[in-house]
């Protein structure tokens, strides 16, 4: 029995030890990997073959998915360089700037996020110009698009109602390419719903794609339906409804936990998200939404910090030992998080440690008190389908 313990001691040391020189090599290796394809591509000539392309935005991808962003960043300008029309790679450096954006890379203030979202707006349209066919560049051009009339809207500039305009047919452009893309209408739901006229807001065209929805996709239709309901009215009480009929359901039980989670209730809400991960267990990052839910409580002074902190650190712990295993910019936000818990009780030095972590996973990681979703990070050129909608102007 001792012998099979130090055996196994001796080989867990071991497979440690190789993780961690594989893991050095390939960092030394990156550099090199980013030489040679450069080299290859300055002997190329101009015209790139499409396989060329595609496998070179694949392997600025991944560097950018293991916190390589920069080599991730100078390979796809290089791509860029060479003259072709290089949709995929200006759609990818569109996503490059968006993560940098996430990452409060370059930010000072809402002057610089205004002209970071029109970089990535421009390259995103670079990518529509070159493939107007294609659904994944459309919406990357419609969604940059809506996040720059949201700051428009915020910094309550006098464009803020002619820029809901380029949004609006953005959106509408991506549902002539694909109808049933049902997230991309549930986007013109929310702006035809929630801005007021003078900005563009028609509620009469906000009911119409409900209704569409209604008829597509009943679970849409019920998001919708949530949208369209009037300020004051109760979510927790609608989403109550709907899983009266959809109980087994784990998009409404989500939706539900999430409605009792804004009211304040956890003791609701965590058996019901508990159901979710046990049914799929890709829906982990609802352990992170329960940590911002005990940070919540401190914010708003609803609970002392040595109570719900420690809460708040065990939520995101279980997160990064969970399974699935959480991709790399999900796992530095949430380390990045533990860091700024550790700031907030003043253990300095320990929060400089996680942080630095953080950085050296993914040096872009979100900033945002909000989970990031995964639309920068899902393979380049997919269509990024949630299967539900995170309301954006009215989110839980």
């Amino acid at each position: 029995m001792m012998n099979n313990l130090k055996f196994t001691k001796m080989k867990t040391a071991r497979s440690s030890e190789q993780s961690t020189a594989l893991l050095s090599f390939q960092r030394t290796l990156r550099p090199f990997l980013l030489s040679m394809l450069v080299f290859l591509m300055m002997f190329s000539g101009s015209k790139l073959s499409a396989q060329f392309e595609e496998e070179s935005v694949k392997a600025a991808y991944e560097l950018r998915m293991n916190g390589e962003i920069w080599y991730a960043e100078a390979m796809l300008s290089k791509l860029i360089n060479q003259g072709k029309e290089a949709g995929l790679a200006h759609y990818e450096t569109a996503r490059v700037i968006l993560a940098k954006m996430k990452g409060g890379i370059n930010i000072e203030g809402a002057e610089d996020m205004v002209g970071i979202l029109h970089s990535a707006r421009n390259s995103a349209s670079n990518a529509v110009r070159t493939d107007s066919g294609n659904v994944a560049f459309a919406y990357l051009e419609a969604d940059c698009s809506f996040l720059m009339a949201y700051i428009s809207m915020m910094m309550e500039a006098d464009s803020a109602k002619k820029d809901f305009e380029d949004p609006i047919s953005c959106f509408e452009r991506v549902l002539e390419l694909k109808p049933d893309y049902h997230e991309a209408r549930m986007s013109l739901v929310e702006i035809f719903q929630r801005l007021p006229e003078d900005m563009g807001g028609n509620k009469e065209k906000a009911n119409q794609h409900a209704q569409i929805l209604k008829e597509m996709d009943w679970f849409f239709g019920a998001q919708a339906g949530e949208i369209m309901l009037p300020e004051e009215a109760s979510r927790l009480e609608y989403w109550q409804e709907v899983w009266k009929n959809n109980k087994e359901d784990i998009r409404v039980q989500k939706q539900l936990g999430q409605a009792y989670l804004a009211d304040g209730n956890l003791e609701e809400a965590k058996p019901l998200f508990e159901k979710v991960m046990d049914a799929d267990p890709a829906y982990n990052t609802l352990l992170l939404e329960i940590a911002r839910h005990h940070m919540f409580q401190v914010m708003q002074g609803k609970s002392k910090p040595e109570t719900e902190i420690p809460l708040a650190e065990a939520s995101i712990k279980d997160y990064l030992s969970s399974e699935p295993e959480p991709i790399a910019p999900l796992k530095a936000y949430a380390i990045g998080n533990l860091a700024k818990m550790k700031f907030f009780s003043r253990e300095e030095e320990e929060g400089e440690r996680l942080m630095a972590e953080a950085s050296s996973i993914d040096p872009a990681f979100s900033k945002a008190f909000a989970v990031p979703d995964l639309s920068l990070y899902i393979p380049p050129g997919e269509i990024y389908r949630r299967g539900e909608y995170s309301s954006f102007l009215r989110p839980f």
